[in-house]
């Protein structure tokens, strides 16, 4: 008697504890019949102790094992091992998708015979949405929703592993959209995602069934495209992509016109790797972005030592400031109603100890990328100013010559900008007139009235203000009263095509009528021809620059010119041939001509 009263005292003790578990815990007897029940199962399913006990409890849940093993395999792997662990989904009249982690536990009496089963269940649903959330986190872009660079490698392997068994082709297309920093730098980060997000849900419409659009990062994005049979199939697939961003995006209010560079690789059987695939056709979006913007290219072996000198450029220029390397080039700026020399425009030049000689369009867009420009823009204005003031001291004749200096959209506003065109000054003891500072239209994408006060306090510094490569960007030329600059430079592409009367003739007619009325400067770049010359001079543009006149030179030929006080920029109506003054400046050759930086802003003129 003693010892059932003790026994009966212990269960009901361990009966005591199992009811204040938080986990569901169930007994079934011999007869699979639920023996007992605590108040977490009853949370669990919502079936209390007294609508269970002596039910079966296959009867009363529908359960289905989320684990990939068989119903017959788990009953099995419990009379082998005595135990089974896995996840079960619950479906009861209560109870809604509850998923739990289950111990099932083989009870025996003392003969060793199966007896029962010990069910201890515990709620996982939270666990396993967070588990689904983090799993998809880890492959697809949180901004854009597209896979990640995971889930692009994953199908790249598959589509090599489907290539080799089946004859399968396949291409990759890499895509950077062109000028993204410009517009995420002027408008914001915010406006930046909303195009990115924008770029992810065209490049998404453009895509057939099968195809996998990716984000690589920043504004890098990667088509992978499924069963394509040649170059031709790639090749017209990319055009379609190209044309679908091509289209003008609406960002927080304003309209910017659209464009990307795409970088094509065929997956032929040289690649056994997602990473080489992926290597190309970067490699190739490289060589379109600096070919055209806008463009594709298919990637060809000739590229990678095209890659392996930007990359060599990269690294070297970071040091190129300050191990005295750039040095400087001047192109004459005439009086178109004289001819007389009026100023010179400094050039930047990368002297560099391996390549010899590089022209601007080479590096600066580099120094762009890799946010250089500033120490670039600071180290030409400071030279340009210790040549102007030497030049004046020296050439006493020449007091009123000025200084034309590039600066990019992304330093002139600085103030350490300004404080270094303002130390050039005092230091060297320049007419702060004598210096004019470039800038481009691009510096017009932010909001205009921020950049006019920055404008502002540059040009209390006495310095001038000039708009340069004006009338082929973004801006309007209404725009151009709101800030406080003294002239306007036309973009050489506009004297071209104004020579077949053509768009260009129009739009220099209107920004000589327009500027004429704000009571601005005007500078005709790109003169090569008489033809252009009397054209401009005709329009009522002041000054010309160009090669007709000269190429830019170094300082020593500079001073030539200098010291000749008669020479004239171009040669009047009438003179014999044997009068000209002055050498008649070489035929210029296309690879000298001046081409802007895309993105910085910045001049890139040879």
């Amino acid at each position: 008697v003693t010892e059932r009263n003790t026994n009966r005292e212990r269960l009901s003790m361990q009966a005591n504890i199992l009811g204040h578990v938080r986990d569901a815990v169930m007994v079934l007897d011999a007869d699979l019949l639920v023996s007992y029940w605590n108040a977490g199962a009853r949370k669990l399913t919502g079936i209390d102790e007294a609508g269970a006990v002596g039910r079966s409890l296959f009867e009363m849940l529908d359960l289905e094992l989320l684990d990939p093993i068989h119903e017959t395999e788990a009953i099995q792997a419990l009379v082998n091992s005595g135990t089974w662990k896995g996840r079960i989904k619950l479906n009861g009249s209560t109870t809604r998708h509850v998923i739990v982690e289950a111990v099932v536990s083989l009870m025996r009496d003392n003969h060793g015979d199966a007896s029962g089963m010990l069910v201890v269940a515990r709620d996982i649903t939270e666990t396993v949405a967070l588990e689904s959330q983090l799993r998809l986190q880890a492959r697809s872009d949180t901004l854009t929703k597209l896979p990640n660079r995971k889930v692009l490698d994953e199908r790249i392997r598959s589509a090599i592993a489907e290539r080799d068994e089946k004859g399968v082709g396949f291409a990759l297309i890499f895509i950077d959209v062109d000028r993204f920093k410009l517009i995420n730098d002027s408008m914001g980060h915010a406006a930046g995602d909303a195009l990115l997000q924008q770029v992810a849900g065209r490049l998404n419409s453009s895509t057939a069934p099968g195809d996998l659009v990716a984000r690589i990062g920043g504004d890098e994005f990667a088509v992978l495209l499924s069963g394509v049979a040649n170059r031709h199939a790639a090749e017209a697939q990319a055009k379609r992509l190209n044309e679908s961003l091509s289209r003008p995006f609406e960002v927080g209010g304003k309209t910017f016109p659209s464009s990307a560079s795409l970088g094509i690789v065929l997956g032929d059987v040289r690649y056994r790797w997602a990473d080489e695939l992926l290597r190309d056709a970067d490699t190739a979006m490289y060589v379109a972005k600096r070919r055209a913007r806008g463009t594709a290219v298919v990637f060809s072996e000739a590229m990678h030592e095209d890659v392996t000198r930007r990359f060599k450029l990269e690294s070297d220029l970071a040091f190129a400031v300050e191990r005295d390397e750039l040095e400087l080039a001047y192109q004459p700026i005439v009086n178109l109603a004289t001819g007389d020399l009026a100023g010179f425009e400094a050039l930047v030049r990368w002297n560099h100890p391996e390549m010899g000689l590089l022209m601007p369009d080479e590096f600066l867009p580099i120094g762009a990328e890799r946010d250089l420009l500033g120490h670039i823009d600071r180290w030409v204005a400071s030279h340009a100013a210790a040549q102007l003031s030497c030049w004046l001291a020296a050439y006493p004749l020449r007091g009123g010559l000025t200084m034309h200096i590039n600066s990019s959209r992304e330093t002139v506003l600085t103030p350490e900008y300004r404080e270094t065109v303002r130390k050039a000054l005092v230091e060297h003891d320049l007419p702060a007139d004598a210096l004019e500072i470039e800038i481009t239209e691009h510096i017009l994408l932010d909001d205009h009235a921020a950049a006019a006060e920055k404008l502002e306090s540059l040009k209390r510094l006495g310095v001038r203000l000039s708009v340069d490569d004006f009338g082929t960007g973004y801006s309007s030329i209404n725009l151009l009263h709101e800030l406080p600059v003294d002239s306007v430079k036309t973009d050489r592409s506009l004297l071209h095509s104004a020579q077949d009367e053509g768009r260009g003739s129009h739009i220099l007619q209107t920004i000589a009528t327009l500027s004429e009325a704000l009571e601005l400067g005007l500078v005709a770049e790109g003169i090569e021809n008489e033809e252009q010359m009397r054209q401009v001079r005709k329009l009522g543009f002041g000054y010309g620059q160009g090669y007709f006149f000269s190429k830019p030179r170094s300082v020593p030929d500079a001073e030539k010119l200098l010291r000749m006080p008669n020479w004239l920029g171009y040669w009047q109506e009438g003179d014999p041939a044997e009068s000209r003054r002055g050498p008649r400046p070489a035929k210029p050759r296309r690879d000298q001509r001046s081409t802007a930086s895309p993105n910085s802003g910045t001049e890139t003129r040879s």
